[in-house]
């Protein structure tokens, strides 16, 4: 059984089945990442924010977000990463009907990793 470092917030994208974590400690976000066996970046010791698309132990869709420096902006960001690696893996365009769609997953997102 795969054990990750407890993460600050655990949600799921019920339309597009897949989960997010989300972490606000690089050490547990790195740590998260090297237990999925996820992609490395060099990036990683020094960025604000990160979000990197892998996959849990069965194989599902697992999205592993860092968010380090606490401001919203940097969440905004990470999120629009978010929202474009989950409509890629569903094969949809995000520009499509104006945007509406990825307007609708960015607001969804946004709302569940800041929701107290």
């Amino acid at each position: 059984m795969l054990t990750l470092p407890k993460p600050n917030k655990d949600i799921v994208i019920p339309i597009y089945d897949g989960r997010v974590i989300l972490y606000t400690n690089r050490q547990k976000f790195i740590a998260a990442l090297r237990a999925v066996e996820g992609p490395e970046d060099e990036d990683m010791a020094t960025c604000l924010g990160m979000c990197l698309p892998t996959k849990n132990e069965e194989g599902a869709k697992l999205y592993v977000l860092g968010w380090f420096d606490g401001k919203n902006q940097t969440l905004v960001h990470e999120v629009c990463h978010l929202a474009l690696f989950v409509l890629g893996t569903a094969g949809i365009e995000p520009r499509d009907s104006q945007g509406e769609t990825m307007c609708y997953l960015l607001d969804y997102l946004f709302g569940r990793l800041t929701a107290k």
